[in-house]
């Protein structure tokens, strides 16, 4: 696939650079200027020219814009072959037609059953997404702790040994000692139908699961919206799911994404989204939306 035409004044995802090597484009400017620059740069500073005021006082090594755009020329045509083709990273905005779908229209199959609700003050038996990351791992560990007497960790892996042991590699990297006999290992992925469970596993889930903590997702601050939608997105309209199948279980819905930027105050399942500095994954607040439709 031929890549676009690219000048000092064409934003750098209209002219075929991605997610990929928007990171990897960072690291090679972080060694020219001598100090630590973040991915968000590229989306922050969209064009050439924004990017190179940005950095010429810092030390940058190309004297002019048209020279350093001579070099994210280049730089662009290297990635290309070193990190494969753009084309297969979809990294185009998506419309505003469709981040108002996601944000305002819950899947009309997830229906509340009437009269069946988990209403435990302490659970027994709940769901955590998400136990192979930092966080996740510490609320593991929190919840053991706690009167819970089983949690079912979902984890992306080869089968439940690898499952397992992906918790336990990450419990050892932070000083953790999980009794792992209390915790059950379901192997699926937030990204796939019915969170890429067994129908057996699921309906028992459905029926057994007093909670659901939902911390899982795919981090990437960088990759645009339509790469992050079907495991954040969608994977938290899978979780809403299985919340609502049998009997009504609480979700207990945790999002870090808007830490980074200073966003201070209280908000709440009904306060509208703030409004964050110009990054794609911006877009991927919509699944905290989700959350509050259901």
């Amino acid at each position: 696939m031929e890549l676009p035409p690219f000048d000092a004044d064409t934003p750098f995802m209209e002219a075929g650079f991605t997610s990929l090597t928007a990171s990897k484009l960072a690291g090679e400017l972080q060694s020219q200027i001598g100090e630590q620059l973040s991915p968000v740069i590229l989306f922050e500073c969209p064009t050439a020219r924004d990017l190179f005021e940005q950095l010429s006082a810092k030390g940058l090594s190309h004297s002019s814009v048209d020279e350093f755009t001579e070099f994210l020329v280049s730089y662009r045509d290297r990635a290309r072959v070193l990190f494969g083709d753009s084309s297969r990273d979809d990294s185009s905005p998506p419309s505003a037609d469709d981040l108002e779908h996601d944000a305002h229209n819950l899947d009309p199959d997830i229906i509340v059953p009437k009269g069946a609700y988990s209403t435990s003050a302490s659970p027994k038996f709940v769901l955590l997404t998400g136990a192979t990351g930092f966080l996740g791992i510490f609320l593991l560990a929190e919840l053991l702790q706690q009167e819970v007497a089983i949690v079912c960790c979902l984890v992306r892996a080869d089968g439940e040994a690898d499952g397992r042991q992906r918790i336990e590699q990450n419990a050892a990297q932070y000083g953790l000692e999980l009794p792992m006999d209390r915790c059950i290992i379901a192997v699926g992925s937030l990204a796939e139908a019915n969170l890429g469970l067994p129908p057996a596993l699921y309906q028992h889930l459905a029926q057994s699961v007093d909670a659901i903590w939902h911390c899982g997702a795919h981090n990437d601050h960088v990759m645009s919206y339509n790469r992050l939608r079907a495991s954040n997105v969608q994977g938290t309209v899978e979780v809403l799911r299985l919340a609502a199948q049998v009997r009504l279980k609480p979700v207990h819905f945790i999002s870090t994404y808007a830490t980074g930027y200073g966003v201070a105050g209280t908000f709440r399942e009904v306060s509208p989204l703030p409004v964050l500095p110009r990054c794609w994954s911006q877009g991927s607040l919509l699944w905290g939306q989700q959350v509050a439709m259901c």
